[in-house]
């Protein structure tokens, strides 16, 4: 049947990323079908920001719980709620953003997957993981019970679309891969004027760690990495820039680290959307020491500024970055800082900014295009003799 209704399952972007996949997607895809009328499922925070969505739009908010009560809320969601929107509004298709399917929708699905929790092993991550055991477990084991079921899989990489096949057995066919643009924030910044905590700072060598924290961020190895910088007296010369929101910081050792390193290692806190752009055109390098990602908006980010990149030696990054980034051991201070060092003795090519707005070629120019390849694919699953 044509596609005249449909649900679009978004309560959980509630992560940076997950939230700019849904400010640059929503808009547009919803702009790309008027004809369509979309129920759309969001986290309550987003009410604040008051969407600029098209009339066919119908927005249902959610509130987001702590701990227990969310692992609660969100099993009631995936087994009752969704399926129970479904049926309420005939929806002709659901697209879920956000990883996890719900259980027996009367509707065909596709399903976004963005969290490479779900594709990569522990040992991988060397223990280092966001999920308690029993979690992980649980959700690994729902993500494999129901994942094959959607008509539809979208990842962002081939490297993500290796690892679900690899990992799950979904047949190749269903698995779409759709990467992103530059995200919205970045894209429209423009010339970049208003200084940023970095642009006053006296040392040559100003390293922007952007993430906040989540544990496979690694920023457990900071405390080893500014010993190492120290030792080898590079406190006069290199500044390390976190983005962290010490409030939502469960590591004691990382908290630690700024009051003992502070000649080494500054903590901005939690940086927003707005002043993302004026914070990287004042940095040296983008650094990320990151463990794992399923596609890495700030490597976009640091590309369309002309930014060096050095981070971590593993697949996700060199699909990204390629030859543009200056790689690591994520998981070894001396590799980390050896990469410093050789960053610090690095002339930037004269034609690096271009060869680096070169790279983003190979990623989708505007939201436009996205939308356009989620809402084929909403399209094929609606109607799947049509197509």
């Amino acid at each position: 049947m044509p596609l005249r209704r449909a649900l679009i399952n978004a309560v959980n972007l509630i992560g940076a990323g997950p939230k700019s996949v849904g400010l640059g997607l929503l808009p547009s895809l919803l702009s790309a079908a008027p004809y369509v009328s979309f129920t759309v499922l969001l986290p309550e925070e987003w009410r604040a920001w008051k969407l600029d969505l098209p009339a066919n739009a119908h927005l249902r908010y959610y509130v987001t719980k702590s701990g227990l009560w969310n692992d609660l809320e969100r099993l009631k969601q995936l087994f009752f709620e969704v399926r129970r929107v479904a049926k309420e509004t005939h929806a002709d298709v659901c697209l879920t953003l956000g990883d996890y399917p719900p259980v027996r929708l009367p509707c065909p699905h596709v399903v976004f997957l963005h969290n490479p929790l779900l594709v990569y092993s522990q040992q991988e991550m060397h223990g280092t993981g966001d999920w308690p055991r029993a979690r992980r477990y649980y959700l690994r084991t729902h993500f494999r019970l129901t994942a094959p079921r959607a008509d539809y899989l979208v990842v962002q990489t081939d490297v993500m679309a290796r690892r679900l096949i690899a990992t799950y057995g979904i047949d190749s066919r269903k698995v779409a891969i759709i990467p992103q643009p530059v995200p919205l924030h970045v894209a429209s910044a423009g010339d970049v004027s208003a200084p940023s905590p970095l642009r006053s700072h006296q040392k040559p060598v100003k390293l922007t760690f952007l993430a906040a924290y989540y544990s496979h961020k690694n920023h457990a190895i900071l405390p080893a990495v500014a010993s190492e910088m120290r030792r080898r007296g590079l406190a006069d010369r290199v500044q390390i820039f976190t983005t962290i929101d010490l409030d939502r910081c469960s590591s004691e050792s990382v908290k630690d680290c700024f009051r003992s390193y502070p000649d080494v290692i500054t903590n901005l806190g939690a940086v927003k959307r707005e002043h993302v752009a004026s914070l990287l055109a004042d940095s040296s390098a983008l650094f990320l020491p990151t463990i794992l990602e399923s596609f890495g908006l700030i490597y976009l980010e640091a590309m369309a500024f002309g930014l060096p990149i050095l981070t971590s030696d593993r697949d996700f990054a060199h699909h990204m970055c390629g030859d543009l980034a200056q790689y690591f051991d994520p998981f070894d201070a001396k590799s980390i800082v050896d990469c410093i060092e050789r960053f610090c003795a690095w002339q930037k090519p004269d034609g690096y900014a271009l060869k680096a707005k070169d790279g983003l070629l190979r990623f989708p120019p505007g939201w436009e295009a996205v939308a356009a390849k989620f809402l084929d694919l909403m399209r094929r699953a609606a109607d799947p003799v049509a197509t």
